[in-house]
């Protein structure tokens, strides 16, 4: 059974623009490994790939939430904190640019 250790909301404002809101959620594995669960993000704009090849995401987590595709997983909460806020960023990116900043 996966132990929910908190979430977090995430902001990203590129170049000064309007905000982009993120709300994650780290759910501990039996493995002591950490899912970066996906409450909400902005949505994809039209035209661009959704899959989770594109936007770096797995299917639905153990609370039904897509979590973020990182290797290896986190295995604390600082490192899942880390990993969201950049994912959070190269997500915006990816949705301004139409593909994945490295």
């Amino acid at each position: 059974m996966a132990r929910n250790l908190g979430d977090l909301w995430y902001d990203v404002t590129p170049e000064r623009s309007r905000v982009h809101s993120f709300h994650f959620r780290f759910m501990e594995q039996q493995d002591g490994t950490i899912h970066i669960e996906i409450l909400s993000q902005p949505p994809y704009p039209s035209g661009r790939a959704t899959d989770g090849h594109a936007t770096h995401r797995y299917g639905l987590g153990t609370s039904g939430y897509p979590f973020i595709c990182y290797d290896p997983m986190p295995t604390n909460v600082g490192q899942a904190k880390s990993i969201a806020a950049g994912w959070a960023s190269r997500t915006v990116f990816y949705q301004r640019k139409g593909y994945w900043a490295n």
